[in-house]
């Protein structure tokens, strides 16, 4: 309220001094996604000052948090600890308030410090490039609040004190990167910090 009377007070001198038209619009910006405009319609002495009333600008907005959290701890399983870890297993569920997720459009995009990142699609199996949604023991083509989905996927046997990168990338809202490091010695089932 404070900057619309400055605003009114700025339109009626400028008016006045003859330096804008008597149809001038002025845009108020009073946050980032609402605007307020003042539209100045008079002729010199008299100032009339109508006001729209506040409009939300929504076009184009996209959603910049992510809709996925993780639920807990980040597995990582060795079929043979020798070699090292060879599948990657944690749980995900909706941020409170998101739109309900298609699992079979999101991606998972896997890295190490010394390989190539890997693109996984969601697959039947979990292998070197597709990853399983699964809750509970059947697979999920979507998720919806209060669910928790268990997402797995294969990788090339990772040895200790290595660092995974880890990306979720929904089709709809923002990525959710992660990175953990496997243990410094490798057993059956790791819990990556």
């Amino acid at each position: 309220m404070k900057y619309l009377l400055i605003i009114v007070s700025l339109a009626a001198i400028l008016i006045a001094a003859g330096c804008v038209n008597q149809n001038t619009t002025f845009v108020i910006p009073t946050q980032t996604t609402t605007v307020s405009t003042i539209m100045v319609t008079t002729t010199v002495p008299s100032i009339i000052v109508t006001t729209k009333a506040q409009e939300t600008v929504s076009k184009g907005v996209e959603q910049s948090t992510a809709n996925i959290q993780m639920i807990g701890n980040v597995y990582g399983i060795a079929s043979n600890s020798a070699t090292g870890i060879d599948e990657v297993t944690f749980s995900i569920g909706l941020a409170p308030g998101a739109m309900p997720i298609d699992v079979k459009t999101m991606k998972i995009i896997f890295s190490t410090p010394s390989t190539t990142p890997i693109t996984l699609t969601q697959g039947a199996t979990a292998t070197t490039s597709s990853f399983t949604a699964k809750l509970g023991a059947s697979n999920v083509n979507s998720m919806n609040a209060n669910e928790q989905v268990i997402i797995a996927f294969k990788v090339s046997p990772v040895t200790a004190n290595t660092k995974l990168i880890i990306e979720l990338k929904p089709s709809i809202g923002a990525s959710l990167p992660f990175s953990k490091t496997a243990p410094a010695t490798i057993t059956k089932t790791n819990v990556l910090y």
